[in-house]
């Protein structure tokens, strides 16, 4: 599940529109053509000089490389932009090729620890700063990883190109793609193309949740947990503490509690019908109390 080297380029052909994926029912839900959410041509992928040899396969992405400025305005930042890449964001995976390299990688979702927009200015033109997608992703393989082991992180930034610029080779954004955003300049525009993207990338992430591992199966918070069935509050906390700040915990039942007894045609308990029909006990039945409906 690790990132992976592509020395095809992908193209609209290689995946189903997302248009076309909501407009059919699939005749079935394996294999198939992944589908495309969105793709966006000619963006600049920015990254730290010290990360650029971090993994082969971004080693192969990045053929020309320039001096880019510092991110967030932080001097003493400087890093590397990869230009002319191709972002195809699918069902299956976050590709981005590079057509000057002819080359570029395939990114697993499980492999996206964080993504979230961020704001790429220059020191020297504070008025150039422009939206970004920011990834931190894992070298790690998620499906061999242990605890134990130090994972090593890539972070990434990915730069759309400017609208008059960008292709996008994916049918109009779904509304649940469209979510409304507010913009890092204090208005709400949720169709830049840096937002865009994010919203395909959370919801092609969402297609592909952590799987679950033996550890959270065995450990699995029991009903009787603190705040388990819901928040604990000022007002209820005296439900789940004692007066030392110890935890209540569900009360023990005593032997025998929740036994349901079954009740005969003429509403005796099993055992009293029992006792009566031997004879022992209850000579007079009508003088022991019953139940009145």
């Amino acid at each position: 599940m690790a990132l992976q080297t592509i020395l095809t380029k992908p193209t609209v052909e290689t995946y189903l529109s997302l248009a076309e994926h909501q407009g059919q029912t699939p005749g079935t839900f394996y294999g198939g053509k992944p589908v495309l959410y969105h793709h966006c041509a000619g963006a600049d992928i920015l990254i730290a000089h010290d990360e650029l040899e971090s993994h082969p396969a971004i080693v192969s992405l990045a053929k020309a490389i320039s001096n880019g400025a510092a991110a967030h305005g932080e001097a003493g930042s400087a890093k590397a932009i990869i230009s002319g890449v191709d972002v195809w964001v699918n069902s299956e995976n976050l590709a981005l090729f590079s057509n000057s390299s002819k080359s570029g990688v395939s990114i697993p979702y499980p492999a996206v620890a964080l993504h979230a927009l961020q704001i790429i200015s220059d020191s020297a033109t504070p008025d150039s700063a422009r939206e970004a997608l920011l990834m931190h992703i894992s070298l790690n393989d998620t499906s061999m990883a242990n605890a134990d082991e130090d994972y090593q992180m890539l972070e990434i930034s990915i730069v759309p190109a400017a609208p008059s610029d960008d292709v996008s080779a994916a049918a109009p954004e779904a509304p649940a793609l469209d979510a409304p955003s507010t913009s890092a300049r204090g208005g709400s525009n949720s169709r830049t193309p840096a937002r865009i993207l994010f919203n395909a990338v959370s919801a092609c992430a969402d297609l592909h949740p952590d799987p679950q591992s033996d550890d959270d199966e065995e450990g699995e918070e029991e009903d009787t947990a603190p705040g388990a069935s819901g928040w604990i509050t000022a007002e209820n906390a005296d439900q789940y503490f004692d007066e030392d700040g110890q935890f209540v915990g569900q009360q023990i039942l005593g032997p025998g509690a929740g036994t349901v007894r079954a009740r005969d045609e003429d509403g005796r308990d099993a055992d009293e019908a029992e006792v009566q029909d031997g004879g022992e006990a209850f000579a007079d039945v009508d003088a022991k109390w019953r139940r009145t409906d």
